[in-house]
């Protein structure tokens, strides 16, 4: 009789709980989801926010300019001072690693503007490298690389696991062990196992 009672006091308890709204229970995840959407945010709009952001090569660190304070509302303005900081952290802990070759890395300069669309006029091998950008990386791996691939790989310190590979590499339609030719994908810093704009090198 204790044991039934007990079992649907519990399932009464669980329906009351699941009826609340999770914004009620948020105040800690909230924050973190937040973030999470943000850094997406930025990753697929960081054409908008280029010009409040600028690299200082020496330091290897981004940097906020007055613009941003005075134009950008006070919850964006936080939300990309978050990235901005997040994007640092990023980099100083990618450059520590102790096996990091210069070619493995390169710091994206939001002022220079380059052609997002360039025509290949055929495949090529690639190389391996991280280029870190304020809003995520974008993440070269060779053709090579893809076709031989174990169970991740390492480029400027950051691990990028196989299954995340298989994603990119199917997402344009190949499989590893035949990839043609050498790919970039973009990753957020918050959220790196979600990916897009995957292209040939």
């Amino acid at each position: 009789m204790k044991v039934k009672f007990f079992i649907i006091l519990s399932m009464i308890m669980a329906l009351i709980v699941s009826s609340i709204p999770a914004s009620v229970f948020a105040a800690d995840s909230g924050s973190t989801s937040n973030i999470e959407s943000s850094s997406d945010y930025f990753m697929n709009n960081s054409t908008l926010y280029d010009q409040y952001v600028k690299l200082n090569l020496k330091e290897k660190k981004y940097y906020l300019t007055n613009e941003a304070q005075e134009r950008l509302d006070s919850q964006t303005f936080t939300a990309l001072e978050n990235q901005i900081q997040t994007a640092n952290q990023n980099i100083k802990e990618s450059l520590a690693y102790p096996a990091i070759s210069p070619d493995e890395y390169a710091l994206s300069d939001p002022t220079v503007k380059t052609n997002p669309i360039e025509l290949q006029a055929k495949f090529k091998e690639g190389v391996n490298k991280i280029v870190f950008h304020w809003w995520g990386t974008s993440v070269y791996v060779k053709k090579s690389t893809l076709n031989s691939l174990g169970k991740g790989i390492t480029i400027a310190g950051i691990w990028i696991p196989q299954t995340l590979l298989r994603k990119v590499v199917a997402s344009m339609g190949v499989v590893i062990g035949s990839v043609p030719g050498g790919m970039i994908f973009d990753r957020a810093y918050i959220s790196p196992t979600l990916f897009n704009w995957v292209r040939w090198q």
